[in-house]
């Protein structure tokens, strides 16, 4: 079987997509919660796609950012984007990763599993997490608007057929979260209530 969540053959036309159908507004929300990365901290942005989110002044305030990136293409595209001494770009699949960040990114990706990949996944984003350390996510929601409803059922068919996305369904990625132990200090909504951006910690036990 082909691997699953695989962007390459999109990655031509990803960013193209996004904007025609999104605008700036997916973006937007993704830059808006990059204050909460602590000062100097050490980065983890995962499937964070051809790099986009690496133009905002968050690089001026971090020590160092590994993006982990399964897409060779999606990769090479962030490496042209952006060319600062502070990335690490790695192409490799984050279930194999191992480290320790203050700050792990992870936008438009826990929506690419079905159950029980997501709960794997959050456990192992929370396996590379320091004790004090924060987790972006920008990512849909359950839409309620008929629209979005329409919308989200088209994407998940694209890159179905495209990407062979995992995930048949939206995941609740918030409710997965605070299952897992994280508390959430931070959260705005974007689109209507279709897309959410969240900052997240571990409960100290």
């Amino acid at each position: 079987m082909s691997q699953k969540n695989q962007f390459d053959r999109v990655a031509p036309v990803y960013d193209g997509l996004s904007k025609l159908v999104f605008g700036s507004a997916l973006i937007n929300a993704q830059k808006k919660n990059l204050v909460n990365v602590p000062l100097s901290a050490n980065v983890l942005v995962v499937g964070g796609g051809s790099g986009e989110i690496l133009c905002d002044d968050l690089l001026n305030k971090v020590k160092h950012i590994d993006y982990v990136e399964l897409s060779a293409k999606m990769l090479r595209k962030a490496k042209v984007r952006c060319n600062s001494a502070k990335v690490n770009f790695i192409h490799a699949d984050i279930a194999e990763l191992t480290g320790s960040y203050d700050a792990v990114v992870a936008n438009f990706f826990l929506d690419c599993f079905d159950a029980e990949s997501l709960e794997e996944m959050v456990i192992h984003l929370k396996s590379l997490m320091s004790p004090n350390a924060v987790l972006l996510v920008t990512d849909f929601k359950q839409p309620q608007m008929l629209w979005h409803k329409v919308l989200l059922a088209s994407m998940l068919k694209f890159f179905k057929h495209a990407s062979n996305l995992e995930a048949g369904k939206l995941q609740p990625i918030r409710q997965k979260l605070k299952a897992a132990g994280f508390n959430e200090h931070y959260l705005s909504f974007g689109l209507r209530g279709f897309v959410f951006t969240a900052a997240f910690k571990l409960v100290k036990k």
